[in-house]
C-alpha cells in the first residue's frame, strides 16, 4: 500500500510518511501556502495547531527554564508572565516556535508527571 511510489498519495499522507522532525524543519512548515483542511475555516490551518514538543526540544526548553530557576523561585505572582516571555524567546532563539502560554503550560505538565512518577 505505502511501498515505492508516493506521487499518488495525497499531501495530508505523504506527509505522515516524513520522518519525524520538529515542524519548523519540514519543508514549507513556514510557508503561507493556503494550507488549511479542505478549505473549511472551520478548522485550523496546520501552523496554527500546536505541534508536539520533539524530546531534545524539551531537553533544551528544561536546561532554558533550569538556568532561571533562581529568577523563578524568588518571583512575584505579577513578574512571572515576564519570565515566561524570556523562556519563550531563549527557546524561539534555538529554532522553536513556541509562545510563553505554551512553555508555561509544557512546564506544568512536566512536574506533574515528574509527581505521578514519584
Amino acid at each position: 500500500m505505502f511501498g515505492g511510489n508516493n506521487e499518488n498519495l495525497g499531501p495530508f499522507t505523504q506527509r505522515l510518511m516524513l520522518p519525524q522532525h520538529p515542524l519548523h524543519l519540514l519543508p514549507g512548515a513556514g510557508g503561507s501556502s493556503g494550507s488549511g483542511l479542505g478549505g473549511d475555516d472551520e478548522f485550523p490551518k496546520r501552523d496554527e495547531r500546536v505541534p508536539p514538543w520533539s524530546n531534545q526540544e524539551t531537553r533544551d526548553f528544561i536546561a532554558i527554564r533550569g538556568e532561571l530557576e533562581i529568577e523563578f523561585s524568588s518571583a512575584k505572582r505579577s513578574n512571572l508572565k515576564n519570565l515566561w516571555e524570556i523562556v519563550a524567546a531563549r527557546i524561539n532563539e534555538r529554532g522553536y516556535r513556541r509562545s510563553a502560554e505554551q512553555c508555561k503550560s509544557k512546564w506544568k505538565t512536566l512536574i506533574n508527571r515528574y509527581k505521578e512518577g514519584v
